[in-house]
């Protein structure tokens, strides 16, 4: 019997392209995201897919994936991917303490919900669960304090529950700046010198595997930001300046993830 995979922002980017690769190794997949439409049309081409179009900031969107997976799926789930996520601009002085509430709503808080409607099928089936964390959980960038304090936040609670979790797998990718269609991260790959920080989606895809049943406990993607997380807290002074000049190759309007809307911020 195929196993079972729950991902979340799965209409577009990072979780459209997860899909994909577990579709490939021949898992059934729960797609999650906003856009019901671009649900669909990926479940059509994988060749079949449970689809659930929902707002993950909605209180009864976990009982509703939950729902789906008992009723198509008999209540099995070998794996939840934790990808959706929202990055929303502004400085903290401009947004204030609603800025952060804001982005915890969706990166923590949805997370941890969902963690918890499948926990005890993902215990029965001894699973795994696979949170797409950032770059900015170690390293802040300025104008993304928000985003920053939500992936860190995620990230302690991925690595508690991996502590606690004895029957589960608990595996975290920690992806950089990642290129997709609508915003190519030109300025960053077109430079030698900060062309080692862009990633891709199916890149970070191969990562979530990695991540998953049985696998890494943490992968950075490209690996290359190991190093910079790691000397972030060896040398606190460096990696500021490195992120400054990354910054200086960036708009600070662009973001990579999935599910964006046009003209919306940052979200999956």
């Amino acid at each position: 019997m195929a196993r079972v995979a729950v991902v979340t922002g799965a209409s577009s980017g990072i979780g459209e392209a997860t899909a994909r690769r577990l579709a490939a190794d021949g898992w059934d997949l729960v797609l999650v995201a906003r856009r019901r439409d671009r649900l669909e049309a990926l479940a059509t081409e994988l060749g079949g897919a449970t689809v659930v179009a929902v707002d993950l900031t909605d209180p009864e969107a976990p009982a509703r994936v939950r729902s789906a997976v008992e009723v198509r799926h008999d209540g099995v789930v070998d794996l939840l991917v934790n990808n959706a996520g929202a990055r929303f601009p502004g400085t903290f002085a401009d947004t204030g303490p609603e800025g952060i509430r804001q982005h915890l709503a969706l990166n923590l808080d949805a997370v941890v919900a969902m963690v918890a409607a499948l926990l005890p099928a993902l215990r029965r089936s001894g699973g795994a669960i696979v949170t797409v964390a950032s770059v900015s959980s170690f390293i802040s960038r300025a104008g993304a304090i928000g985003y920053s304090t939500a992936k860190a936040a995620v990230r302690a609670f991925s690595d508690g529950l991996a502590l606690e979790e004895t029957d589960v797998h608990v595996g975290l990718v920690v992806p950089g700046f990642v290129a997709t269609e609508g915003f190519p991260q030109t300025e960053l790959v077109e430079n030698p010198r900060t062309r080692w920080a862009v990633s891709t989606p199916d890149a970070v895809a191969e990562a979530v595997l990695q991540a998953g049943p049985g696998g890494a406990g943490q992968v950075h993607v490209p690996r290359a930001w190991a190093i910079a997380t790691a000397t972030r807290s060896i040398a606190p002074r460096l990696i500021p300046a490195v992120v400054r000049m990354l910054g200086a190759n960036v708009n600070p309007e662009v973001r990579s993830v999935a599910d964006r809307e046009v003209d919306a911020p940052e979200r999956t």
